[in-house]
């Protein structure tokens, strides 16, 4: 039985092969009414359409694919990478999602059939790719708040926006504010160096809880052991979403 073709499902929907591959490629930023990519929808279920995207690769030269590496899928990343999505989606691409090491990073299948990537938060790795692949020409987007700035990126600025949390704190009245982190002297971390900033702009003395990890249940037993040692707080700054939850449920507990 001959497959059906892009060209049958136009006819039988009475519209363009463009139309076709529009609706079928998830264009939304092409004026297309409801009703024509309903009708197109319909014409490709009657006749068993699928698109041929490895034949569209071979005659266009592109995948209509984009990468995004992610450090992990906890929660934060999960919304990014939904939002990184969305907009994919709507400019008519197909996203792969995958975690990356460094062997993988250094090795050119890592990339495989895609056409760019978007890398959240792969400073080092990255960093060590392009200094050993200068000439690399596959687009390519660094962002998150540990990134490339010597390649295109999106940065997020951590520490202007922790200076102004600890600043609002501090305009309504809340003197003692500890600092909930991580102990680790081999990571930057903006949200402290502002915290501290801030806190020394003040005039006031800060307060340090450092942890070796950042889960839920480890921020969540340790505020509670620091609050039966020193006093609770007035305010806290947390690292992450993850740490401010755990101690929130710490506070709930006392």
């Amino acid at each position: 039985m001959k497959r059906p073709t892009r060209d049958d499902v136009a006819k039988l929907a009475g519209v363009s092969g463009c139309t076709v591959s529009h609706v079928l490629n998830g264009r939304k930023d092409i004026s297309i009414s409801d009703a024509t990519r309903q009708r197109v929808i319909k014409a490709a279920n009657e006749l068993g359409y699928r698109p041929n995207h490895a034949a569209r690769s071979l005659v266009t030269g592109t995948t209509h694919t984009i990468a995004v590496w992610t450090a992990d899928l906890s929660p934060y990343y999960t919304m990014v990478v939904n939002g990184l999505r969305k907009i994919i989606e709507i400019s008519g691409y197909q996203i792969l999602i995958t975690g990356i090491n460094r062997e993988k990073a250094m090795r050119a299948s890592a990339f495989g059939s895609i056409d760019g990537i978007l890398a959240i938060e792969y400073p080092d790795y990255l960093l060590e790719f392009f200094q050993k692949n200068p000439k690399f020409q596959m687009p390519f987007v660094s962002l998150g708040v540990y990134h490339l700035d010597n390649i295109d990126y999106v940065g997020v600025d951590l520490y202007t926006c922790t200076y102004q949390a600890v600043t609002h704190l501090l305009s309504n009245g809340i003197r003692r504010i500890c600092y909930l982190g991580v102990n680790n002297p081999n990571l930057y971390d903006p949200r402290m160096d502002a915290y501290a900033a801030a806190m020394k702009d003040a005039g006031l003395h800060p307060e340090y809880l450092l942890l070796q990890g950042q889960t839920r249940p480890e921020s969540r037993t340790a505020i509670k052991g620091y609050i039966a040692e020193k006093g609770c707080p007035e305010g806290l700054i947390c690292h992450n979403d993850d740490q401010a939850i755990g101690a929130y449920r710490g506070l709930c507990d006392i």
